[in-house]
């Protein structure tokens, strides 16, 4: 279970379970992962599949250059 603060622009997720995620995505040009700024925090699961699905529909990003990785506290 995860409550939302609003804070500046993006949505810091207070996570019960502990669990932090980060979303990356990948350039192909440089062959490197990036860390998505809306994550750079850590964030719950389903705000991570949140950030996922929004850079899949909105910027056009494919599946596959997408990444969600659990981080350790």
């Amino acid at each position: 279970m995860s409550f939302s603060i609003k804070h500046d622009k993006y949505s810091i997720s207070k996570v019960i379970d502990q669990k932090k995620y980060i979303v990356l995505e990948y350039y192909r040009g440089i062959k490197y992962w990036n860390l998505i700024t809306e994550s750079r925090e850590g964030v719950s699961i389903d705000t991570a599949n949140k950030i996922f699905e929004y850079y899949l529909k909105i910027k056009g990003v494919g599946e596959n250059e997408l990444l969600i990785v659990e981080v350790p506290n």
